[in-house]
């Protein structure tokens, strides 16, 4: 397993993708751990108390994204979270928030997996549909990688095109005073 840093991209020159890793949703305790430990040795150890808290969007996803993120968003801010869309910047952007970060919050989604970067012991709060009562991965992940993890319900609404499988999110705030009170 090799590692190579370059001006905007990351190469791996060698790597072992092992199948099946694990059942869907169901992460193998003991490959995150191992991914989470290998991946730790690229990032700086200089930034590891850092106490950054931010939130991952999903405004630009075609689905899975809060109709009312503003309000949430406006919410955070004043909680000095900071707001990223991770597609629009690059991997080593995105490490380079991620070593300074111990608490994620987004909508159910691939960025929650960035916590795979975080060491042990961070915050993980997942934003998910009131009606989604079986989809665990984030939590399974979480409890894989040691982090703290809750979640936040949200109004649920689905296209009418696409029933089951197009859905976004509605939030309301009330109710919800201080996001440090989860933790």
């Amino acid at each position: 397993f090799y590692y190579h840093k370059t001006k905007e991209n990351v190469l791996f020159t060698k790597a072992k993708l092992v199948y099946p890793v694990s059942l869907s949703g169901n992460p193998e305790e003991n490959l995150f751990r191992k991914m989470n430990k290998r991946f730790s040795k690229f990032i700086s150890k200089s930034n590891l108390s850092s106490k950054k808290k931010i939130y991952i969007s999903r405004q630009h996803a075609e689905f899975r994204y809060l109709k009312n993120e503003h309000k949430l968003i406006s919410f955070l801010n004043k909680k000095k979270f900071k707001n990223y869309h991770f597609e629009k910047i690059s991997f080593n952007q995105q490490l380079e928030i991620l070593k300074k970060t111990n608490t994620i919050v987004g909508p159910h989604g691939a960025g929650l997996i960035n916590m795979v970067w975080l060491k042990p012991g961070s915050n993980i709060i997942e934003i998910r549909g009131d009606d989604d009562n079986w989809n665990n991965c984030y939590f399974s992940a979480a409890s894989a990688l040691r982090h703290n993890y809750k979640y936040i319900l949200a109004n649920t609404t689905r296209s009418i095109l696409f029933k089951h499988k197009i859905k976004n999110y509605s939030f309301n705030l009330r109710g919800l005073t201080d996001i440090s009170e989860i933790f």
